[in-house]
């Protein structure tokens, strides 16, 4: 990593073979509200430009950046690592909630006329609820 500091400007470099495309641009998400980021590359370096909006120091903000790139470059390593148990976690959780019909079961007929559809229940079923 290399750095300029101006009165409000940081310009960072990273090395591509260090930090993936992924997490560069989510770690400068995460500053959009403190920064306005322009992002650039070569065919070795990501290149960062940090303008600050307020009167954030240029320090900081070179270390906070520097921090959630580690962060964000963490989180996508355990991503790759695990996204395929994820991926079988959630097929099996979505299987298990399919219904399967009985065959044995008498199926229900549903009423599926809809001149009844702004009919109150009690107005349509008063009959059936009668006490004897």
């Amino acid at each position: 990593m290399t750095g300029n500091t101006g009165s409000q400007k940081v310009t960072l470099s990273f090395a591509k073979e260090l930090y993936p495309k992924e997490a560069v641009l989510k770690a400068a998400y995460c500053f959009l509200d403190k920064c306005y980021v322009y992002l650039d590359h070569t065919d070795t370096d990501y290149t960062v430009e940090l303008t600050a909006k307020g009167s954030a120091a240029p320090d900081n903000i070179k270390n906070e950046f520097t921090n959630e790139l580690l962060a964000q470059t963490v989180r996508f390593s355990v991503y790759k690592q695990t996204h395929t148990i994820r991926e079988i976690l959630l097929a099996r959780a979505m299987a298990s909630t399919l219904v399967d019909e009985d065959p044995d079961r008498e199926s229900v007929e549903q009423d599926t006329d809809l001149t009844n559809i702004n009919m109150s229940w009690f107005d349509r079923y008063e009959k059936e609820c009668e006490i004897i």
